[in-house]
């Protein structure tokens, strides 16, 4: 094997990445539908079928996941949680390792997708609409009033979209908007490993460890909406410390 599929170091590795392919696109429809009726009922009984779906795929895949920082959050509160992105993982990893109910941002279009998009919708997922800086803003908007009115958690990617070799991008701005009015204690994560299982672009996973890092709550509050940057710099540079030096982040906590 040549390129990417080097990655792939032996046959029975290449065989498991096939197989949890497969059961990665054949266990959205076999949860989704599940999913669906019971967030008729109760949306956080609904989130727990999505979150054993995620739990479910990482385990096939031979995924292990490390969690550090655990102690810093209050499982009885909610959180934005800002985290970088390596992986389509990152969000079953957050969904499994995350201790409250989180609602993702994700492009309007995939929640119109079979079963996926059904899927997401019965779990509470926001849709952005991204034709132009006004309706992104009121997707925010929109976003912000649920947060207030539904308990639940946000998770934010600040850097818009996967890194394509896992090293940490520039953030965008605009997601700091939702953060200021959302108004909840922000959490700084950080996502190590991910990148080396399923990297952007890439079929199939190896197996190996996922690290989230959770940083200490700090209160957006007390920045003003033209203080946007700041709170993107203290953010930014938590993460970098986290994913930098991991143990001596841990050693501090």
């Amino acid at each position: 094997m040549s390129g990417k599929a080097t990655r792939f170091k032996t046959p029975a590795i290449f065989i498991r990445a096939i197989i949890a392919n497969c059961w990665s696109q054949f266990s959205i429809g076999l949860y989704s539908i599940p999913c669906i009726v019971v967030s008729l009922f109760s949306r956080n009984a609904a989130y727990a079928i999505g979150r054993l779906w995620s739990r479910h795929v990482l385990a096939v895949g031979g995924v292990r996941l490390e969690i550090r920082g655990k102690e810093n959050l209050d499982p009885t509160k909610e959180y934005t949680f800002l985290s970088n992105h390596q992986s389509q993982l990152d969000i079953m990893a957050l969904m499994s390792g995350t201790p409250r109910r989180l609602a993702f941002l994700a492009k309007k279009e995939l929640f119109r997708t079979l079963f996926f998009g059904w899927g997401i919708t019965a779990l509470g997922m926001i849709p952005i609409d991204r034709r132009s800086p006004r309706r992104v803003r009121e997707s925010f908007t929109r976003a912000a009033e649920r947060v207030r009115a539904e308990p639940f958690s946000l998770l934010i990617f600040p850097e818009g979209t996967r890194s394509p070799d896992g090293r940490l991008q520039a953030f965008k701005q605009g997601s700091f908007t939702l953060v200021l009015e959302a108004g909840l204690e922000v959490v700084p994560v950080s996502i190590q490993g991910s990148h080396r299982i399923l990297p952007k672009g890439v079929f199939g996973m190896i197996p190996g460890t996922i690290t989230l890092t959770f940083a200490k709550p700090f209160d957006p509050r007390k920045y003003s909406a033209q203080q946007k940057q700041e709170i993107s710099r203290e953010v930014y540079a938590q993460i970098t410390a986290m994913v930098q030096h991991p143990q001596e982040t841990q050693a501090q906590d």
